[in-house]
């Protein structure tokens, strides 16, 4: 027996369900199941064919809600930034996106605007607690499967998100006080392989130009050099080290500061790119040549640092994959709040240039 969808005076078509694809088909309801969610070892080719066949010409559309009742699930990924004008999150943001395109979720984005309001002074971020609250209430609210919390800067964020009652991973910073998942990067290695680069090239007076002393990437950079100064026989010197603020300013100082009271350095690294561009034009401005003179190597690769001249050698974050990792590992988690998990680092890249050179005796 033949069976007809009417249609209304528009033209569209009336809403299916899976019942009227199955009759249609003249299969159970558990088949066209099967052949929907993709379980295609319990439903011959001919069948599949078939019931895709239908789906295709009938511009059948799954009701989410009704599914979403009987999973517990609304395939909804909830993102909250802390920033969005800050230059790591929209390529974590693209790399959730990518997933959820892939997966066929859904992203709900939050942007906290936290940069805007206390720029570098993490400390601060306790003062708005209350607002970070509010504004995880509302994603709750909208029966999201699971949020991933994506950081400024890499930190401990411990204590910053709390009541949550769906899975949460951490992108670009991280929460000891709950081991929930995160997912960080591993600037250790990478200032490591920097550093070696630069002392196979001859370098062996190489200063340093950090971020904040309190700052864990700081920290993290700091171990990676002098592992490779270690590695490779050379003394750590702290007067090497001057400490900075991440701003193109300190870099502009604190490399005149270097050259001025220990000349015999060859090589300069600095934890961001905005600080290395500052250090390459302060040698510029001492009528120094990079690389000639001082070579320099920054960290981050920032879109500008190809356009520097000459371009930066510097370290690429792989954000897009944690964006991506983040959402991955996000929907494996079960659905409650405390859940193990390891701390997932992904490796950057060592991005030559020309800021970098061979040291010529």
């Amino acid at each position: 027996m033949a069976h007809d969808l009417s249609t209304g005076e528009s033209g569209d078509r009336s809403i299916l369900t899976i019942k009227d694809i199955a009759l249609l088909a003249q299969v159970s309801t558990a088949t066209v199941s099967n052949v929907l969610n993709g379980r295609h070892d319990q439903v011959g080719p001919e069948t599949r064919d078939k019931v895709m066949k239908i789906v295709k010409d009938t511009h059948y559309k799954p009701n989410r809600v009704a599914k979403s009742l009987r999973t517990s699930r609304t395939h909804t990924i909830g993102v909250i930034v802390e920033d969005i004008t800050v230059f790591n999150t929209p390529p974590i943001v693209n790399g959730i996106n990518l997933f959820a395109e892939r997966h066929h979720y859904h992203i709900i984005l939050n942007d906290l605007g936290l940069h805007s309001k206390i720029g570098h002074r993490f400390e601060e971020i306790a003062r708005f607690k209350r607002e970070i609250d509010a504004e995880l209430d509302v994603m709750l609210s909208l029966q999201i499967d699971g949020i991933i919390y994506v950081g400024l800067h890499p930190r401990d964020v411990s204590g910053i998100v709390s009541r949550v009652s769906k899975p949460i991973v951490y992108a670009d910073c991280y929460s000891r006080d709950t081991g929930q998942p995160s997912v960080v990067y591993d600037d250790r290695t990478a200032t490591f392989e920097a550093t070696r680069m630069l002392i196979r090239s001859g370098h062996r007076e190489i200063a340093v130009i950090s971020g904040p002393a309190d700052s864990a990437a700081t920290q993290s950079r700091l171990a990676g050099y002098k592992e490779a100064l270690l590695e490779e026989g050379i003394e750590f010197q702290p007067a090497r080290v001057q400490e900075g603020t991440w701003e193109y300013d300190s870099g502009v100082a604190l490399c005149k500061q270097i050259l001025s009271c220990t000349p015999r350095v060859t090589a300069v690294m600095a934890h961001n790119d905005l600080m290395a561009v500052g250090a390459m034009n302060a040698a510029q401005e001492e009528d120094l040549r990079v690389p000639g003179d001082l070579s320099v190597v920054g960290f981050d690769d920032r879109d500008f640092s190809q356009y520097t001249s000459p371009g930066l050698t510097t370290v690429r974050l792989p954000l897009r994959q944690m964006g991506y990792a983040a959402a991955e590992k996000l929907l494996t988690l079960p659905d409650k709040t405390e859940q193990a998990g390891a701390q997932i680092e992904l490796p950057c890249e060592l991005i030559v240039r020309s800021s970098a050179g061979i040291l010529i005796d």
